[in-house]
């Protein structure tokens, strides 16, 4: 999770044409998704190799520096704290500053033990009979690269190189795309554009899961 895989398998489906398979709302935001009849069908999962179902598929694994992850997950998860709370350089003093860091180092080294959300969201997720954890971040990913059908993406290298990326996925999955769609899809599922759709149309819900989507943030909140 918080990896970018929202964003690539959107990139995948619009660059196919062919629908994706998620129970995020986000991934389903864009209507014209459901119009798409290309041959392909782009399933997003956070599952682990001993729960992934799918069998005879190719694997795209997307992969971030998880200080990155870790960052991005709490503010997913913690939505009620704005950034400035918890900053390196806050402005804050005194014992609301330490209190809100602790909070933070409690959140950040409980997702590095176990991804579970905050304590409401487990409590929720136990509510309704959800899932509640993805496991440790180490051996999810351990579990994947070792996997033959995987080919492994990194984060920042998709944001440097969104072209000669998508060129090697497409390659590993044997799809024959031109540049021109490529840089199309690019353009179109850019973070900018699609937090902009979504705050146009008030779609606040799916606004949540893009925050800033850069590289190296996690220097202005980590020591």
């Amino acid at each position: 999770p918080k990896s970018g895989n929202t964003w690539l398998a959107r990139l995948l489906a619009e660059i196919t044409q062919s629908e994706m398979e998620s129970s995020n709302t986000v991934d389903s935001a864009d209507n014209s998704a459901m119009r798409r009849r290309g041959g392909h069908l782009i399933c997003k999962r956070h599952d682990s190799v001993k729960e992934f179902s799918l069998e005879d598929v190719p694997i795209v694994y997307i992969i971030r520096d998880v200080r990155d992850v870790l960052v991005s997950a709490f503010f997913f998860n913690n939505r009620f704290v704005t950034e400035d709370l918890v900053k390196l350089d806050s402005n804050l003093r005194g014992i609301k500053r330490l209190l809100y860091r602790l909070y933070f180092w409690n959140q950040i080294r409980r997702m590095n033990r176990q991804w579970c959300g905050n304590e409401l969201t487990v409590l929720r997720n136990w509510i309704h009979g959800r899932k509640s954890t993805v496991g440790s971040w180490s051996e999810h990913v351990e579990s994947w690269v070792k996997d033959s059908r995987v080919i492994v993406v990194k984060y920042e290298d998709l944001l440097c190189d969104a072209v000669g990326e998508l060129k090697k996925i497409l390659g590993f999955l044997e799809i024959d795309v031109d540049d021109g769609i490529l840089e199309e899809a690019i353009s179109n599922q850019s973070f900018k554009k699609k937090k902009s759709k979504f705050m146009d149309t008030g779609d606040f819900e799916n606004m949540k899961f893009l925050r800033s989507g850069k590289q190296g943030g996690w220097r202005e909140f980590l020591s």
